[in-house]
């Protein structure tokens, strides 16, 4: 019979090990934002289920009010949702449709579906983009993700005097779309971090936004770079590759 020889450990090499470590890292610390994304909406449900089958187990009060509890089971409900559907968009981007569009038509037309926002905080905006700079991209899906960008922009923006500039450039082989904002800005520690899904520095947002935006100008072969003072405002700005 012949011998079998047993195969030497394969072991993995430094940058092998410090690439799988970073991968876990990354899965362990996105588990643990959807857990906190989900846990509090359902806590909440729970709640309210446990008070709504008080109230309708006891005899009726004045001050018995079931329909509270049924309205904050819905939002939590929707809030679940919505976080499902934004980390899907996130982290399972649909393949492209690309084709000529102008720049500055994808511009306005993501301005116009955010205007009620806009008006809502009092904002002004201000629109500088050539009307010949072409892109090639999947329309529907660049406009998600400057719709996140001026969402993002808005929400930073609690001054009275508040302010958006889009603006647009071409060269050197670049499509360059900068949104600035007057808001709050962003703190050097958190720089880093805002594209990370479920981050956020606002308790109310799911962290999504930016994370959506970035898979999808990825995808088009594109970048986003910000340049941020905290207390002064943010630029984000969107490079994409000129046709040719």
């Amino acid at each position: 019979m012949q011998n079998v020889t047993p195969h030497e450990p394969v072991l993995l090499s430094d940058a092998q090990r410090e690439k799988q470590l970073f991968r876990q890292a990354i899965t362990a610390e996105l588990a643990r934002s959807i857990a906190h994304e989900i846990k509090n909406p359902l806590s909440a449900i729970n709640f309210s289920l446990y008070e709504l089958r008080a109230v309708l187990e006891r005899p009726a009060q004045d001050n018995d009010n079931p329909a509270e509890f049924l309205d904050i089971i819905e939002k939590c409900g929707k809030k679940i949702n919505t976080a499902l559907e934004e980390l899907l968009r996130a982290t399972s981007p649909r393949p492209l449709q690309p084709a000529p569009v102008g720049l500055k038509t994808l511009a306005e037309e993501a301005l116009f579906f955010v205007q009620a926002r806009i008006l809502e905080k009092n904002i002004s905006t201000v629109l500088q983009v050539p009307s010949d700079i072409l892109v090639r991209a999947d329309k529907a899906q660049l406009m998600i993700a400057l719709m996140s960008l001026l969402h993002n922009a808005i929400d930073s923006i609690s001054a009275p005097e508040g302010s958006i500039r889009v603006t647009g450039s071409a060269g050197n082989g670049v499509v360059r779309l900068d949104i600035q904002d007057n808001g709050k800005g962003i703190q050097e520690r958190d720089i880093d971090r805002i594209f990370e899904p479920f981050y956020s520095t606002r308790s109310e947002a799911a962290g999504l936004g930016l994370t959506t935006a970035q898979t999808i100008i990825t995808q088009h072969r594109g970048l986003i770079r910000v340049e941020s003072v905290y207390g002064k405002g943010s630029v984000f700005s969107v490079l994409l590759p000129h046709p040719h």
